[in-house]
């Protein structure tokens, strides 16, 4: 009856024909996306819906208040844009540099307050980076990634809750959430 598709500044072909075929053309399609301000989204989409802003989610409940600091900053000047977001594999290696992520663990440390953090990276690998420099600082971590099986994730979920965890460095959980609706 409606197609939803998630991380819609993401363009990939295929949805270019499978959009424009004659069995879709009276399906509705939604794009959800959190930046859709992507280039080239216009062209794709017909209009723009605001169905609420990140302070109205606050506000009721939905999302926590958050506090951002962002000390380092990456060189992002080689890193292409595919699709109308940045080249995943080239962010990610701009990003697993030594001292961002040292930044990171100090920033952590200084203005963290000791508090359960989640740490969203680009890669696998700089996930993995991120959570041995924290482990190599002192502060315990976790890892989990969109291949972590659902028992471990419940156990680095407990351990997070009790506290026994500090930060969970994390990836392409999003797509395994939705990976576990199909098969289910």
């Amino acid at each position: 009856d409606v197609v939803l598709i998630d991380e819609a500044h993401k363009w990939f072909r295929f949805y270019e024909k499978w959009f424009f075929e004659a069995d879709w053309q009276n399906i509705p399609i939604i794009g959800l996306s959190a930046t859709p301000w992507a280039a080239g989204m216009a062209m794709q989409w017909d209009d723009l819906i605001v169905a609420s802003t990140t302070e109205e989610m606050i506000e009721l409940g939905y999302l926590s208040k958050f506090v951002v600091y962002a000390p380092g900053h990456p060189d992002l000047s080689g890193v292409k844009m595919l699709a109308g977001d940045y080249h995943e594999g080239q962010l990610g290696e701009a990003m697993d540099k030594a001292p961002l992520i040292a930044d990171i663990v100090q920033s952590w440390k200084r203005l963290g307050n000791n508090q359960p953090t989640l740490l969203f990276a680009v890669t696998r690998l700089h996930a993995k980076h991120c959570q041995a420099q924290f482990i190599e600082a002192g502060i315990p971590a976790g890892y989990i990634d969109a291949n972590t099986e659902i028992e471990e994730r419940r156990i680095i979920s407990d351990q997070f809750h009790r506290g026994d965890l500090k930060v969970v460095c994390n990836v392409e959980i999003g797509r395994a959430s939705c990976r576990e609706r199909v098969s289910s």
